[in-house]
């Protein structure tokens, strides 16, 4: 690791939203930030393929992973394919940078290993970190954003008139990529030695279907043309690690979710 005064060198993996926000929180911030993908780019990094095969930039002090194959239908069509990917090429991943003295951060999801293929490979992916000193597993609240499909098909919905599906039964705590990309940010100034595991989301927790009227609301609809089918769901609750949230990240993830459009 550098001195104090010597800056910083992060690599994002991944192209996805979440990547995207930590770069530019990075990059804003002074630290020298590299973004690796499997598209074609200054550099590569494919998870379904051998690290020889790779071209990221060495002598790095952090490796942020968004990558993998995140489609929970596209997990649950090619299980083999995705175990590949999601568990094989990040424990991969993370060997071939822990190696060469980097910390490597993973983000978890808030699912049950029990809500299909996508979530059980999640879960042994942490299992397989946990055996990896230098790795730091992050497990998320939802990450929300206005690109997630979900809230895009609510806003087609909404706009042909059509009522919303969402589960009354199941309750999310709501996270933007850039509050997410501030506690990293944090993380990575603070220069100190991060918990082997951290759990990221705030205090405040709300249905899908509460979700939806937010959602409705801050699109400019009202009340009477949000119509909501409430839908029961099978148990997608997350029993929490043994790992409680720190009260530092959340007020971080607090602050800049603030004025968030579902807390409005």
């Amino acid at each position: 690791m550098k001195g104090f005064h010597q800056k910083q060198r992060v690599l994002v993996v991944g192209g996805g939203t979440l990547a995207q926000a930590l770069e530019k929180s990075f990059s804003l911030s002074g630290i020298s930030t590299f973004r690796a993908g499997r598209n074609p780019g200054p550099w590569h990094l494919d998870l379904s393929r051998d690290p020889g095969c790779w071209n990221a930039p060495g002598d790095l002090d952090w490796v942020f992973v968004c990558a993998g194959m995140t489609s929970r239908v596209e997990c649950e069509k090619q299980p083999h394919l995705s175990r590949w990917i999601n568990v094989g090429g990040s424990v991969r991943l993370a060997r071939h940078f822990l190696s060469r003295g980097a910390r490597v951060v993973f983000f978890g999801t808030d699912l049950s290993p029990k809500a299909g293929e996508y979530a059980k490979q999640k879960e042994e992916l942490r299992r397989q970190l946990a055996q990896l000193p230098g790795t730091v597993w992050i497990r998320l609240g939802k990450v929300v954003h206005p690109r997630l499909p979900l809230l895009e098909s609510w806003k087609d919905s909404l706009a042909q008139g059509t009522p919303i599906e969402a589960f009354e039964s199941v309750r999310i705590f709501p996270v933007s990529p850039e509050s997410i990309a501030e506690g990293c940010l944090h993380l990575v100034a603070s220069r100190q030695r991060p918990a082997t595991e951290l759990v990221w989301q705030t205090a405040k927790s709300m249905t899908y279907v509460e979700i939806a009227q937010k959602w409705g609301n801050f699109l400019g609809y009202p009340a009477s043309r949000i119509r909501i089918l409430e839908k029961n769901s099978p148990l997608e609750a997350w029993t929490p690690y043994p790992v409680f949230p720190s009260k530092e990240y959340e007020a971080i993830l607090g602050g800049v979710d603030r004025n968030a459009w579902w807390n409005i």
